[in-house]
């Protein structure tokens, strides 16, 4: 079985959670509404830093937050690659009014549970890749495999 390497950014204490989809049912995002969970993964620890640091204002910036880059591996069977992308995905915020198609989209796609995971472009760099991934879909246990750990320090000059 061929694997897909992908990434993920959580703050430490965040671990263990990193790949159950709680953070994203609670806030929602690009591609889900608030109460559905998925999980956010980069095609590389890079973009997973990038994706992190448009979501977190200089406010919000705590420069001694501990986070981990978390491998995650897909079996590449799993995966449905989005061919046709809704109108106004790359809105932005994401939570405005307008990019509600992209919601509907990737709701709909966790609840029919048509995949493990989609392969769609990043907002911030199209030419590059995320995966949503469907803790609910029944083969997620076993498609889905964290692999090595590392930890990441976020250099502050990213806020300047």
């Amino acid at each position: 079985m061929e694997k897909v390497y992908a990434w993920r950014l959580a703050k430490n204490k965040y671990r263990e959670s990193a790949l159950d989809g709680v953070g994203s049912a609670l806030s929602g995002g690009r591609w889900n509404s608030v109460g559905t969970p998925v999980v956010y993964a980069a095609s590389t620890l890079a973009l997973a830093v990038l994706e992190v640091r448009v979501h977190i204002p200089l406010a919000n910036f705590q420069p001694r937050a501990r986070y981990v880059g978390l491998e995650i591996l897909i079996d590449s069977a799993c995966i449905e690659n989005v061919t046709k992308l809704p109108r106004g995905w790359r809105i932005t915020p994401a939570a405005s009014t307008e990019s509600t198609a992209a919601r509907r989209f990737g709701d709909q796609w966790t609840s029919e549970k048509r995949s493990v995971a989609l392969r769609l472009p990043s907002a911030v760099i199209p030419s590059e890749f995320i995966y949503l991934l469907n803790p609910a879909h029944l083969d997620f246990s076993r498609a889905v495999q964290l692999g090595k750990e590392i930890e990441v320090f976020l250099d502050p000059r990213l806020w300047r």
